[in-house]
């Protein structure tokens, strides 16, 4: 499976996440302005990262082998700071609550956590509170 086809499963299944008020979901290198993007109330920013590789053989070695793909992928809540107690930890846990489901296009999810919050590094008047999943896939390597 591609880093493309594994971040578009990650992006469809992040697309179906409801939440209350709703919050712009916004990807690495995208431009995004809080006050001009509909984010002055806050907003979710992902990161993904592919992280390595793990070689497993089943069968016939001859035929292929199975490539396991390892990643990380980050969902950081970001909410306004002084907002009302349990607002960040609440979107959290609904984010990583969201990505229960064992797999999602043959996407598998496996340690889902709620990380240490921090305020923003440019701008101390926003929160961030990071939901952290580690994703794997694998995909068939046929001998040439």
């Amino acid at each position: 499976m591609s880093y493309t086809t594994i971040a578009n499963a990650i992006r469809t299944r992040l697309a179906a996440l409801t939440l209350s008020p709703t919050k712009p979901i916004v990807w690495q290198n995208m431009e995004f302005k809080p006050e001009k993007d509909g984010g002055e109330n806050g907003w979710l920013y992902v990161e993904l990262s592919l992280t390595g590789g793990r070689q497993a053989s089943f069968g016939d070695p001859g035929n292929g082998n199975i490539h396991r793909d390892t990643g990380v992928f980050v969902v950081n809540v970001v909410v306004p700071r002084g907002s009302l107690i349990g607002t960040a930890e609440s979107i959290a846990e609904t984010v990583r609550n969201h990505f229960k489901s064992e797999s999602v296009a043959g996407v598998h999810f496996e340690g889902r956590w709620i990380g240490a919050p921090r305020l923003n590094e440019q701008e101390s008047r926003w929160y961030v509170l990071p939901v952290i999943m580690e994703f794997w896939a694998d995909r068939l390597e046929t001998p040439t």
